[in-house]
This record gives structure tokens, sequence and C-alpha cells, in this order.
């Protein structure tokens, strides 16, 4: 159900829109959209926590749904949307999926997600070197954020402008992760550290499954 505000169903609810300013207008037909798609988020949610066997199904649903104004709102360029859009919906329904399995009731709303090596804007090997088609930016934690879930961003990089809680700290350090108050997280999604090419600079080959390990000690 659509908030009243957006409700113009009424006689009176369409007068008072048909008489607002085109550029008002605009800005109230954009929020209601928003809106329609935080509702439609909603449902699909609710779906995947009650239906086990349709929850990869669901959590796809929610990455298709969210994916254009994610896009939009980060202002990615036209020229490498389309590319990105696809390759963003493969990984985060699967990110999402994964998260929802996690979770003993397998609902993410009133959960507290730490995203750790979530990726950034700038200020890395892959953000500065690699990210000419942005896939390296924190895509995962704006999604989560996009749906309404409280997540903290972790990365090494630069998440100044990101709107929810971020931390720019080297995870390889002992006492990195004493930005988290102890038992207040529900899940840690670490798979994008894993595979983190700044990573891989900086620790070599022989080193890099020595930084995974480190890593492991520091979270359990």
């Amino acid at each position: 159900i659509m908030p009243e505000k957006f409700d113009f169903s009424k006689i009176e609810g369409r007068n008072k829109f048909e008489a607002l300013p085109k550029k008002e207008k605009e800005i109230v037909v954009n929020e209601a959209h928003k809106e329609a798609i935080r509702i439609e988020a909603e449902n699909l949610l609710e779906k995947a926590k009650n239906q086990k066997k349709m929850r990869m199904r669901y959590a796809k649903e929610i990455s298709k749904l969210m994916m254009p104004s994610l896009l939009e709102r980060y202002d990615v360029e036209i020229e490498i949307k389309e590319k990105l859009e696809q390759r963003l919906i493969s990984r985060l329904y699967s990110q999402l999926f994964y998260l929802l399995e996690a979770l003993p009731d397998h609902d993410l709303r009133g959960k507290k997600i730490v995203d750790l090596g979530c990726g950034s804007t700038g200020g890395t090997y892959e953000a500065e070197e690699l990210n000419k088609e942005r896939q390296f930016e924190p895509w995962l934690s704006r999604f989560l954020h996009e749906l309404g879930i409280k997540v903290v961003g972790i990365d090494i990089g630069n998440l100044d402008k990101e709107p929810y809680d971020h931390y720019s700290v080297n995870l390889l350090n002992k006492d990195s992760l004493s930005v988290i108050d102890k038992n207040s997280v529900d899940a840690v999604i670490i798979s994008a550290f894993y595979d983190s090419p700044e990573l891989q600079k900086h620790l070599k080959y022989n080193y890099f499954q020595q930084g995974k390990n480190k890593i492991k000690q520091i979270l359990f």
C-alpha cells in the first residue's frame, strides 16, 4: 500500500497533483516511483524469508528491481551502464542469497551487516588502475543501504561520500576491527576482501593465503 502522500486515487489527491508546477510534479512522481520500488523489494524480502525453494529467485528479482535506481543514484555513465548492470545483478543477487541463507531467520530486516573489503572510490590499486567500468566500487554496501538494511562498509580505500556507516582501515592490522562493537553484528560478508587485487598486490603470491588466514584470525 502506497503512503497517503503518494496516493492519487482520490479526486482530491489528483487535483492537488495536477495543480503542481511541472518540476514539482516530476519530483513527486520520482519519489513515488522510488517508494513503489521500496515496497516491492520489501514484499520480495518477505517472500524470500518464508519460501526456501524460491529464495534464490526472489534474491535475483530484488537485484533486478533495485539496479536501475541504484545506477542512477551513483551517476553511472551511459556507455558502461548496461554492462555494469548485468555484472552487478549477477554478483549482488548471489551475495544477497547467501546472506539470507546464513541468517537463522533468513531475514535481513532489522539486522546489522558488515561488508569487509567492500570496495571504494579511490585510494587503492583497483580503484585507481582497474576501475574504468566501476566494478570495484562498494556496490553491495550501497545495494543493502538502498534496501533499508543497516550496513557497515569497511575498506582500505576512500569511502568519504558513501551514505551508510563506513570506515577506511587496513584490515591486515590486528586492531582494525576495533571500530565495530563486540556482539553487535548479525552477519559479515568477506568474499570481496578475499578477491581483492589490492591484497594480492601487497602480499604477492606466496603471501596471499597468509593474508587470508590473518583476516580469519581477526574475525573469528
